[in-house]
C-alpha cells in the first residue's frame, strides 16, 4: 500500500539557498517549525548513510522520528530521504532543485507514503492519505516561504 504526491513550486531564490535549507538540518526548524532536530549521526550536513533523528508535535503530542540520508548530489542539486515514523509509516522523498536563472529555481518534491501491512496500514491510508498529501504540499511552501524570506533579508542587509 502506498501514496505518492509530487508537489513543485518555483521558488524566487537562487538554487544555493533552498539546497542550504535542505542539507543543514540545523536549519529545518526555520521552515519546518513543527519539527525539531534531535542529533545527527554523523554530525554535519547531509551524507548518505547519515541518520537524522527529529521530533515534532502531532495532535499535541511529541513523537520521535528518523530520515536515512540515502542519496546527496549537490551538483544537480538532488536529496534522497527515508523516514521512519512511530506509527509504521514510512516515506521515500526525492527532493530536487533546478536554477532556472540567477534567482529563481524549480523545486520538486516526490513522496511516497508506505503504509505498514494489515488493518493499521489500511486505517492509515484511508483516514490519513489526504492528510498526508497536505503535509508534503504544505512541507514545500515551507520551504519556499522561508528561503525567499531568508534571500530577502540577505539582499537588505548586503545593501
Amino acid at each position: 500500500m502506498g501514496l505518492t504526491v509530487c508537489p513543485a513550486a518555483v521558488v524566487a531564490v537562487p538554487v544555493e539557498v533552498v539546497w542550504g535549507n535542505l542539507v543543514q538540518w540545523e536549519r529545518w526548524p526555520k521552515w519546518r517549525n513543527d519539527v525539531q532536530v534531535e542529533c545527527s549521526e554523523p554530525e554535519g550536513p547531509a551524507t548518505v548513510g547519515q541518520t537524522i533523528y527529529f521530533a515534532g508535535k502531532v495532535l499535541g503530542r511529541t513523537l520521535h522520528f528518523s530520515f536515512k540520508v540515502e542519496e546527496v548530489n549537490p551538483e544537480r542539486y538532488q536529496l534522497g530521504l527515508h523516514t521512519f515514523t512511530p506509527l509504521g509509516l514510512q516515506g521515500k522523498a526525492h527532493i530536487s532543485c533546478t536554477p532556472i536563472d540567477a534567482t529563481t529555481c524549480r523545486v520538486q518534491y516526490a513522496e511516497t507514503a508506505i503504509f505498514p501491512p494489515g488493518w493499521w496500514g489500511w486505517f492509515l491510508e484511508t483516514c490519513g492519505a489526504k492528510t498526508i498529501a497536505a503535509s508534503i504540499e504544505d512541507s514545500l511552501q515551507r520551504l519556499k516561504r522561508a528561503s525567499e524570506r531568508q534571500y530577502q533579508q540577505a539582499q537588505t542587509e548586503g545593501k
